[in-house]
């Protein structure tokens, strides 16, 4: 069999090269738009698998680490989102890239809430806060239902120990998403204790709890609340829930440990 000439060899190694490439590159962008599609319709899950698939078209590219998450943090998998915070965030070149494209996504969208949370997001981690701050006021601002928005700059203000103004943001968040009155109630409960004010803390985890019996995290915090102030029959019970809740989880074994110290 006759030998190609090597010229003839390398022109069509590069064709090919070129021509799986551009697929590539063609199988990265449809993934792309697939995955800002079920971001922008808050579809946690289905973000979730589209940027697994985007991520594996295009493994360089941080954004769809960024997309997962947000989403393995909406879906409480904490191993993931931490997994996926440090490929999303883990430089500053990352960082950059990743805020360009959310950029991109507000100029894009502007009338969605989750394109100014994800600009927000990214801000609060390149530590600037004003910025961040103005993104979650912009989200609250263009849709007044979406919680997210005003969980994401309560907790900001919460983070740089501001927690009066983190308490407005979640008494509006109570008073304006009755979709989310239990979660307010964590979080408001939440700044009382930090507060010292544990009359109203205790009052605000016990609403959290009436209306949400199953939120492990209310119960808890209900039940560490209880035990701070010497309620320890009522600390017994609450933590008794957690044990129901979470009977093999690692908050249901801190709290068979806190029933029996209570009840030995």
């Amino acid at each position: 069999m006759k030998k190609l000439p090597m010229h003839i060899f390398s022109v069509i190694l590069a064709t090919t090269m070129l021509y799986f490439c551009g697929c590539n590159r063609e199988n990265a962008r449809r993934a792309e738009e697939q995955a800002t599609k079920s971001f922008l319709s808050g579809d946690l899950s289905q973000t979730l698998n589209d940027a697994k698939l985007w991520a594996a078209e295009d493994p360089r590219n941080p954004v769809p680490h960024a997309l997962m998450n947000i989403a393995y943090t909406g879906l409480q998998n904490r191993p993931g989102l931490k997994a996926e915070l440090k490929l999303a965030y883990g430089s500053n070149d990352r960082i950059n890239r990743v805020a360009g494209w959310a950029a991109g996504l507000v100029v894009a969208n502007p009338n969605n809430p989750r394109a100014y949370e994800l600009k927000g997001l990214v801000a609060e981690i390149a530590d600037d806060n004003q910025s961040a701050i103005e993104a979650y006021h912009k989200a609250m601002e263009v849709d007044p239902s979406y919680a997210q928005g005003f969980e994401s700059l309560g907790n900001l203000y919460l983070a740089t120990s501001q927690p009066d103004k983190a308490l407005v943001v979640y008494f509006r968040l109570l008073n304006e998403n009755t979709n989310c009155t239990a979660v307010a109630c964590d979080h408001i409960a939440t700044v009382y204790v930090m507060k010292k004010n544990m009359p109203r803390a205790i009052e605000y985890f016990e609403k959290s709890v009436k209306l949400d019996p199953n939120d492990l995290v209310g119960q808890y915090n209900l039940a560490g609340a209880y035990l701070e102030t010497d309620a320890n029959e009522k600390a017994i019970a609450a933590f008794q829930k957690v044990v129901e809740l979470d009977p093999n989880g690692e908050v249901g074994q801190d709290a068979r440990r806190k029933l029996a110290y209570l009840q030995r």
